[in-house]
C-alpha cells in the first residue's frame, strides 16, 4: 500500500508540473495539445492505481479473515485434543485399575 501511495504522489506531482507548464505555455497550442494528453494519460495511470490499490486492500482484508478463521480453528482443535488427552488418560487409569 505505501508502493501504491509513493506512485499516487508522484503521479500527482507530474500531472500538477504538467498542468502550470501547460499554464505557462498557452501560445503553443500544439505543445498544449501534446501537455494536455500527457496529463490524460497519467489521470488515468493515477485511477488505475487507485483502482489497484483498492482491490488489493479487499484482498488483504479477505486474507485476513480467512486466517483468523483458519487460526480459530485451530484453536479449537487443540482444545479438544486435550479434552481427548485427559479423557484417554482417565479410560487408561481405570483400565489399569480393572486389570489389577
Amino acid at each position: 500500500e505505501k508502493e501504491y501511495m509513493e506512485k499516487i504522489v508522484n503521479l500527482n506531482e507530474s500531472i500538477n508540473s504538467l498542468q502550470k507548464r501547460l499554464a505557462c505555455n498557452g501560445n503553443s497550442s500544439e505543445r498544449e495539445k501534446l501537455l494536455n494528453e500527457q496529463i490524460t494519460k497519467l489521470e488515468d495511470q493515477l485511477n488505475k492505481l487507485h483502482e489497484s490499490a483498492a482491490i488489493d486492500k479487499e484482498a488483504l482484508k479477505t486474507t485476513q479473515r480467512e486466517l483468523w478463521k483458519v487460526n480459530k480453528m485451530l484453536s479449537n482443535l487443540q482444545i479438544d485434543k486435550r479434552i481427548l488427552e485427559r479423557e484417554l488418560k482417565g479410560e487408561t487409569e481405570q483400565v489399569n485399575e480393572l486389570k489389577s
